[in-house]
């Protein structure tokens, strides 16, 4: 048991075992996620986002964040994921450091519609290190298909697994992308 008397087992309450949680159950996400653009809304348990450019023409950029979390730094994330529009490039922020418009300072994990490529793509002060850090997918992201994601931070290294597949282990990060810390964001 955790927290107080009245908590109950852990896996009762998922809040009280993680840094974050978030089932959507409800449709405020004052306290828990700020945004920073689109247009964001919850239902049926699960997070919805509307983003197509900027306005100042970037898609790149973070559209909601997780106002904890700042100084996250070895962490490891887990969330499912479903892409509903053609030809697009959803996937989460990690260590998001620095989320202004044309300052993004973030690592981008990124996945492309109908295709088996992603990569990690890092921005430093809204430079793009572009499809640096490239993987393939056990299978090519699908329209209204839920993916499961798992993602492992340690100092300069990450993993990540998609539905359960190692598809990146231990990769290194240049100096040049290193970001030691930071919160998670989605754009």
């Amino acid at each position: 048991m955790l927290g107080s008397k009245t908590a109950g087992p852990a896996k009762d309450n998922p809040e009280k075992v993680y840094a974050f949680y978030d089932a959507f159950t409800d449709s405020n996400l004052n306290g828990r996620w700020t945004k920073n653009w689109g247009a964001w809304t919850v239902k049926k348990g699960g997070l919805l986002g509307k983003t197509d450019q900027t306005l100042t023409g970037d898609s790149s950029e973070i559209g909601i964040y997780v106002t904890k979390g700042t100084d996250w730094k070895d962490v490891q994330v887990e969330l499912e994921m479903m892409e509903t529009s053609d030809d697009q490039y959803p996937g989460p922020f990690l260590r998001v450091l620095d989320l202004r418009f044309s300052h993004t300072t973030a690592w981008w994990f990124e996945y492309w519609t109908k295709h088996p490529d992603c990569t990690m793509r890092p921005f430093k002060n809204n430079a793009d290190g572009i499809w640096r850090y490239k993987a393939n997918l056990p299978y090519p992201l699908k329209l209204n298909r839920w993916f499961h994601f798992t993602y492992k931070l340690d100092g300069n290294k990450f993993s990540q697994w998609a539905d359960g597949k190692l598809i990146q282990d231990n990769v290194q990060v240049e100096d040049k992308w290193m970001i030691p810390k930071g919160t998670l964001g989605l754009g």
